[in-house]
């Protein structure tokens, strides 16, 4: 996927030494694109990438947060684990079931 591939703005932040991966960056981008299928409600996402071991006494590694802004309703989950990849596969899982969440409760309004 490439960052044309949605049609909301994408920001990224990070602590990673060298910034994110271009695989990791695909990833966010494809993870996205499945979210958001089939609806425009979406206007911008955020995803921080941390490092919180560093210098702290954790048990992960990364910390991956992912934010959505969707008509007025916010999307947001954090997910923690020692590999980039997996902790990033996690989250867009965890955003996908809070989105799917946020319309049915939209819808039964």
């Amino acid at each position: 996927m490439t960052q044309n591939s949605v049609n909301f703005t994408v920001e990224f932040h990070d602590e990673l030494e060298g910034g994110i991966p271009e695989p990791i960056v695909d990833q966010v981008y494809d993870g996205l694109n499945r979210v958001a299928r089939g609806v425009n409600d979406i206007s911008h996402a955020m995803v921080n990438v941390k490092i919180p071991a560093q210098n702290r006494a954790t048990n992960y590694v990364y910390e991956v947060t992912i934010r959505l802004w969707m008509d007025g309703n916010d999307a947001t989950v954090t997910e923690k684990g020692e590999m980039l990849d997996g902790t990033l596969g996690a989250a867009l899982d965890a955003l996908e079931r809070n989105v799917k969440e946020v319309r049915e409760r939209k819808r039964g309004q």
